[in-house]
């Protein structure tokens, strides 16, 4: 028994398995998880050192060069990218993209213990913060901002944020609420200089007096009559009154010395680092992570919910307000609401085809095939824990198409019959059957196109991944439901009696479209060579024209940009606020038409490398376009970048180093376009060469942005030792260089946690400002020596001014010189601008034998990607010629089908160049997945060609009687495809810079294809066959 007539004759059983294949696929669907990008791994480590006062180059060999050593040799380390700045060290380390989660996650606390092994690190450095990166770390769901219109204080505005954090970070599914925009409580012991000096006291040894005396010691347990007693001696301070009556020395009289009586408490909070604004307006930052396993969407909801109840409980004080941004929920809704118009519209658009070619009732089962094969889909993925996110979605819609090809094959063999005046049941199982092998062949063969892009390494291919695992679940799920649900929904749903009425028209033009085609195959199969020839020219002229084409790895579809911002490095906080209020004035100018909303940090940006930078000097605005099909955030981006040029010419209120305009890059992190590391031992010879490459890469029309990480930065005043008088007076250095810290940078002390509150402070002991506003009053400081005589720092050291680099740069432990830029897409793009930097300095090493030039970035990403591509789509036509091969059993029929695949570029080619779409990743994924898609038409085509061959017939008639035959469901199954993509290919109900050149990849492709299928097949099978009776059907050629 056939599996057709098991499905006729038990059609109860089959209905049953339907609907609870739906209920499966509908408990699956409610049960997962809405994200914007699949949860993957990055592969990466960040290692952050603090050090506070260090300049670049005390951080380099002081932190920076002894943890790389100890960890460049971890267990499968790729490379490590390290930047020495001030006050701290920031390490990325990013390991093999080929260890599985398993052997990550033993590198990965391999390489924490190594960190934690680095046990000579500076007394007055942090302890080293060693995270893995993840999506939700690199991109958080939103950011709740409180801002203030200035009329309330600060520590009003930090009490909102701080009662609203709280709120937050019980909400389920929220994994960290970031409180880094919230200062902190400080009480500052400010040390009077000439009080300390009358009462014969050094600062170090107020300090000390101070930290010795504020803390707590666990002292064990003792026995006591009524049982074990926890012992601790408890030091710490509550209160301000008792901490000013703290004994901090010994007048020579023998007096004691009061705290009071040198020092003055402030009570307020730490120093700002960096500032906040939304729109103009201060506020802080609270940045939202949800966890892994959370949904998005649901979150989003609840998360807004909360935020409500706290303004209707709560109430604000006036000039405060409360609102969302960096919202990626925003960026989710409008993605599905692209992707499903689409969807929708695609599926009108296959159902009207369907309907005009085999009916309603036809065409209604053929579409109940897509939401089936979606749920049943679900339910697989859903076992092995993907998420519903962008990817899927556009997963989804690329099948649409595909998965009624095999129900169209289907209903039409079975609808032939039944036109020809067979019994409708015998009609279903002998016309299914028919098609059964061909049928599932060739969905094997579309499975086989995308199963090895799960082979792409890296953390493109963990991204892209989710696109072959949804294809396969789906087209597994359609196949079931054409081979063993259909026959039995025919019966009841099916067309039984041939076409009448007004649709009998459709027929008779169908019946005048195969005889026309009859006659051009005619002349096609007598002159067989002439049709190769031509689509052999047609092929290497798009070949070539496919060097033309722009490349860009991964468009941006977000409407968001970012404007890193570098004013004079001599700028403290508030003069480089001020500076940025220029910035901010152009994008208020541009409200609301053009930008909705904008953010600004200040004292916080990204460097070259995409690694955070944070100094008093720079600052970041995240803007956000309006939203509207007529806004385009590249659009807004150039007016930005015409608009801040004469900033940076100099011709505004401030200062700009420079200012970059960057537009938010879709996808995993890849690094700038272009991005040029120059190694060697001679720091100035790779300073010398990058100037070259800048001045090369300026005289490139499209490169934009050029800079280097070479920047000055700010002046330093250094207090150098005189060892001569520090031997004279018996002072060791470490003592003036404790001194000078404590004076300047201040020490923490520790936490202090006041009765009857829940929030802690740091207790920081420094000198007051008034007598450290001059370099020179430091020097006014002592040291006592061994002796007991106090001696000013200006006997034994001497100050020295000086400047050093901005950031020092490292490359596996090795110093480079970074050169990068942007590109404009509409002039270049990252490929061309590379290899014309790769001409122009090929054979440097003849004239620098010890530097090295490596080109990064996304121009390395979009090689490493392209060439795992190029890898899959060579084992996906190795997989598909044996599934062929064993299907026909035969070496040369393979070769007459596959003969559409190369042929097939052509349509590629030819929609991107018309809808003037740059060559993206997801387009050569589409070319890999065209692949096994392009071969299925072909597939029953000479399906049957082969059949009425073996019966007898000549080739040119069993070409003649196969093509008329099957020219209907090669004209459907292609149309379905192409009408269920073409709405996003033209983006008719919404464009996307990622998926439309994915879809105009398959739409174009697809359509010339059909051609070739209808006229390139068969004229390569006469030509190998034309002179035979019948082809082999087993073992060789």
């Amino acid at each position: 028994m056939s599996i057709s007539e098991f499905s006729v004759k038990n059609r109860v059983l089959v209905n049953l398995l339907f609907l609870l294949c739906v209920l499966l696929g509908l408990l699956a669907y409610n049960g997962s998880v809405v994200d914007v990008y699949p949860e993957v791994s990055f592969d990466l480590g960040s290692i952050i050192v603090p050090w506070p006062g260090a300049s670049p180059e005390e951080v380099e060999s002081g932190i920076t060069r002894k943890i790389e050593e100890e960890i460049l040799d971890t267990r499968g380390v790729d490379r490590i990218v390290s930047n020495s700045e001030r006050d701290r060290a920031l390490i990325d380390v990013k390991f093999r993209e080929d260890l599985t989660d398993d052997e990550f996650d033993t590198a990965f606390e391999e390489l924490r213990a190594r960190v934690q092994r680095v046990n000579d690190l500076p007394e007055d450095s942090e302890q080293p913060v060693v995270t893995k990166i993840s999506v939700n770390e690199l991109y958080p769901l939103l950011q709740v901002v409180v801002t203030s219109d200035g009329s309330q204080p600060l520590d009003v505005v930090r009490e909102v944020a701080r009662n609203l954090r709280e709120r937050l970070r019980r909400i389920e599914g929220i994994q960290r609420v970031s409180d880094i925009g919230i200062p902190k409580l400080e009480w500052q012991v400010l040390v009077r200089r000439e009080a300390l000096e009358s009462a014969g006291l050094t600062l170090l040894e107020l300090a000390e007096a101070l930290r010795a005396r504020h803390r707590n010691v666990p002292a064990g347990t003792t026995l006591s009559n009524d049982g074990e007693l926890a012992v601790a001696a408890t030091g710490e301070f509550k209160e301000p009154e008792a901490l000013l009556d703290l004994v901090v020395g010994q007048r020579p009289g023998a007096s004691a010395v009061l705290l009071r009586e040198v020092a003055d408490l402030d009570v307020g909070l730490e120093r700002l680092r960096h500032l906040n604004r939304y729109n103009g307006n201060s506020c802080i930052n609270l940045s939202v992570a949800k966890n892994a396993d959370a949904d998005s969407m649901k979150v989003r909801e609840e998360l807004q919910d909360v935020i409500d109840t706290f303004l209707a409980e709560e109430g604000l004080p006036s000039g405060i307000g409360v609102a969302t941004t960096v919202d990626t929920t925003k960026i989710l809704e409008s993605r599905i609401r692209v992707l499903v118009d689409n969807l929708m519209f695609g599926i009108g658009l296959v159902f009207l085809v369907l309907w005009l070619m085999i009916g309603a009732r036809n065409s209604l089962l053929a579409i109940i095939g897509i939401p089936f094969s979606f749920l049943l889909g679900f339910a697989v993925l859903n076992q092995f824990g993907l998420t519903i996110n962008a990817i899927t979605l556009f997963a989804l819609m690329l099948v649409s198409g595909m998965v009624v090809d095999d129900a169209i094959v289907v209903l039409e063999n079975i609808y032939r019959r039944i036109e020809a005046g067979n019994n409708v049941t015998t009609s279903i199982i002998e016309g299914t059957q028919e098609v059964f092998w061909p049928v599932v062949v060739s969905s094997i063969t579309t499975v086989a196109a995308f199963l090895p892009m799960l082979l792409m390494a890296g953390v493109v291919g963990e991204f892209m991944s989710v696109i072959p695992k949804t294809v396969i679940a789906v087209l597994v799920a359609s196949l079931l439901e054409c081979l063993v649900i259909l026959p039995a929904h025919y019966i009841h749903l099916g067309s039984k009696k041939p076409k009448r009425g007004p649709r009998v028209w459709i027929t008779r033009m169908l019946g005048h479209v195969e005889t026309g085609y009859a006659r051009v195959l005619g002349g096609v199969i007598r002159r067989p060579w002439i049709v190769l020839i031509v689509v052999a020219l047609l092929t290497t002229t798009s070949i070539v024209a496919a060097g033309t084409l722009p490349v860009e790895l991964f468009p941006s579809d977000f409407q968001a940009f970012f404007c890193n911002i570098y004013t004079d490095t001599e700028n403290g906080l508030q003069t480089t606020s001020r500076a940025i209020m220029e910035v901010e004035d152009l994008m208020i100018g541009l409200m609301p038409a053009e930008v909705e909303a904008f953010t600004t940090s200040v004292g916080v940006t990204f460097t070259d490398d995409n690694q955070v930078l944070m100094k008093p000097s720079v600052g970041q605005l995240l803007v956000y376009a309006a939203e509207g099909d007529d806004v385009d955030a590249s659009d807004v981006v150039k007016k930005i970048r015409r608009a801040v040029k004469p900033l940076e010419e100099g011709k505004g209120k401030h200062r700009f180093v420079r200012i970059r305009v960057d537009e938010f890059k879709d996808g995993p992190p890849t690094g700038k376009p272009v991005a040029v590391r120059i190694a060697g031992p001679d720091y100035a010879e790779s300073e010398s060469i990058a100037r070259e490459v800048k001045d090369f890469l300026r005289s490139i029309d499209g490169v934009q942005s050029v800079s280097d990480n070479l920047d000055e930065g700010p002046r330093e005043m250094r207090v150098v030792p005189r060892d001569v008088d520090l031997g004279r007076a018996g002072i060791r250095f470490d003592r003036v260089a404790q001194t000078v810290f404590v004076a300047n940078e201040g020490l923490d002390v520790g936490d202090v946690l006041p009765d009857g509150s829940d929030q802690e402070a740091t207790l920081r002991v420094r000198l007051r400002e008034s007598d450290r506003r001059r370099p020179a009053d430091l020097m006014l400081l002592t040291v006592r020596n061994a002796a007991g005589r106090r001696v000013p720092l200006g006997e034994v050291s001497e100050q020295v001014a000086t400047r050093g680099p901005a950031s020092l740069y490292h490359y596996d432990g090795d110093r480079v010189v970074l050169v990068t830029a942007d590109v404009d897409t509409a002039k270049t793009d990252s490929t061309r601008v590379n290899q014309a930097l790769m001409e122009r300095f090929d054979g440097i090493e003849n004239q620098h034998p010890d530097v090295s030039l490596y080109f990064g970035g996304e121009f390395e990403e979009t090689n490493k990607s392209f060439n795992s591509l190029k890898q899959a789509f060579v084992i996906a036509i190795v997989l598909i010629f044996t599934i062929l091969a064993a299907m026909f059993r035969s070496y040369t029929l393979p070769i007459v089908i596959m003969a559409v695949v190369p042929f097939s570029f052509v349509g590629v080619v030819l929609g991107l160049w018309v809808l003037d779409f740059a060559f993206t990743i997801m387009a050569f994924i589409a070319i890999v997945g065209l692949s096994g898609v392009v071969v299925n038409d072909s597939l029953v085509l000479l399906d049957f060609i082969v059949r009425r061959h073996r019966t007898g017939a000549t080739a040119l008639e069993a070409v003649m009687e196969g093509c008329r035959a099957r020219m209907r469901p090669v004209l459907l199954t292609t149309m379905t495809t192409v009408f269920g993509l073409l709405p996003m290919a033209l983006g008719l109900t919404g464009h996307s810079k990622i998926w439309s050149p994915f879809a105009a990849t398959i739409t174009f492709g697809l359509s010339l294809a059909m051609f070739l299928t209808l006229f390139l097949v068969p004229a390569v099978y006469v030509l190998m066959f034309g002179r035979r009776a019948l082809p082999p059907s087993s073992g060789g050629s």
